[in-house]
């Protein structure tokens, strides 16, 4: 697929493997340091929240999330204990996500192929130059 700012969210239908990639814009979202106020102490912040401004969903996160997230990004797969509350509530994000409306997905089958589908001018297209799967 190529590269766009922002995320990619996927949706793959059981026993088929066909996917749905939905992908939202980097522009729909803001990232807000989570400041703890004192008037007796120096605090430091301890999260970060990912907001995607169209649909108000959040996703809060702290250094060990945001560390997982980041060595995910260069290809590391997780599948331990200690990172499991981190990824059900990363997929409880992408869930929601999956059901906010976008203007660009993919369609991806088993084998690894994709089209392209749009939104323009209220009309959906679909690009069927499928073209092989980079990855």
């Amino acid at each position: 697929m190529p590269y766009r700012n922002g995320l990619s969210v996927a949706e793959v239908a059981k026993g088929t493997g066909w996917a749905v990639i939905k992908l939202i814009p980097e522009s729909e979202f803001s990232l807000r340091v989570d400041r703890e106020m004192s008037d007796y102490f120096d605090t430091t912040p301890e999260s970060l929240t990912l907001l995607h401004e169209k649909t108000n969903l959040s996703f809060r996160m702290n250094v060990d999330a945001f560390e997982m997230i980041a060595r995910a990004a260069q290809g590391e797969i997780f599948n331990d204990f200690e990172t499991g509350a981190i990824r059900f509530e990363l997929a409880a994000f992408a869930t929601r996500l999956l059901r906010a409306p976008v203007l660009e997905a993919f369609l991806m089958d088993p084998s690894g192929n994709y089209s392209r589908v749009d939104l323009s001018d209220q009309v959906i297209s679909l690009h069927r130059e499928t073209v092989q799967s980079e990855i």
